[in-house]
């Protein structure tokens, strides 16, 4: 089983790493970033009921509620539960035909316009380079869609990581 709290801490510690820096190394202030706790219980349930969320991602959300870093590389974001319950009214893809016959759930993003993406039946993870959607479905454009993690915590992984070395820069 993945262990949140001591990703939350070393995560946490390369963010702090990255923000002691940044002013100096970039000239301006730094936005404010976050590894939020967990989700808001009436919320899991809600997600629960409705059925969309992968077990995986309910897990995630379970022991962080979201991810705010806009000053690690363009940017990593891993959205608030309440916004993955809403990713088809709010016009995100639920499917990526070239990728998966399952449907997909988007769940963050970067500052680039790059979505992450949780294979409906809990893994792989995607990354959807910026592109067209139509009625759901991910269609993209120039650069073809790929998996990034074999898992959830693969990619939790990657973002730590990625997190690290732009600390180290």
């Amino acid at each position: 089983m993945f262990d949140y709290d001591a990703w939350r801490l070393s995560t946490g510690n390369a963010v702090d790493a990255v923000l002691a820096r940044f002013q100096a190394r970039f000239g301006y202030p730094p936005d404010d970033h976050l590894i939020g706790g967990p989700s808001d219980a009436e919320q899991l349930q809600a997600a629960r009921e409705a059925g969309t969320v992968p077990a995986e991602l309910l897990e995630f959300y379970r022991n962080v509620s979201r991810i705010d870093l806009p000053d690690v590389h363009n940017g990593f974001f891993v959205h608030p539960l309440s916004q993955v319950l809403d990713n088809e009214k709010n016009g995100t893809p639920v499917r990526a035909p070239a990728l998966t016959r399952s449907g997909i759930v988007v769940f963050g993003s970067d500052g680039g316009g790059a979505l992450f993406a949780l294979d409906a039946t809990g893994s792989p993870v995607y990354l959807l380079p910026p592109g067209a959607v139509r009625e759901g479905t991910y269609e993209g454009r120039f650069d073809p869609p790929r998996v990034i993690a074999a898992s959830l915590p693969e990619f939790l992984e990657w973002l730590r990581s990625a997190v690290e070395g732009f600390a180290a820069r």
